[in-house]
C-alpha cells in the first residue's frame, strides 16, 4: 500500500484499527528481571540523572559568569 493510498483510505474512513491483541510471541525468559535487578537499575539511573543535572547547572553557572 502506497502512502497516498493509505492517506486516502484514512480520510474516507475505510481504514479501521485492528481489533484485539497483536499476535506477537514473547519470550518470558528474556522479559523477567528480578526485583533486585530492577532496583539496581533504577538506582543507577537516578545517579546518572543527578550527575547530569549537576553538570548542566555547572555549565549554566559558568556561562553566566563573565
Amino acid at each position: 500500500m502506497v502512502v497516498w493510498d493509505w492517506e486516502r483510505r484514512l480520510i474516507e474512513g475505510r481504514l479501521k484499527p485492528s481489533k484485539g491483541r497483536s499476535l506477537k510471541m514473547t519470550d518470558k525468559s528474556k522479559q523477567s528481571k528480578t526485583l533486585k535487578q530492577l532496583q539496581e537499575e533504577n538506582e543507577l539511573l537516578r545517579i546518572r540523572v543527578a550527575y547530569f543535572e549537576k553538570l548542566e547547572a555547572l555549565a549554566h553557572k559558568k556561562s553566566k559568569t563573565p
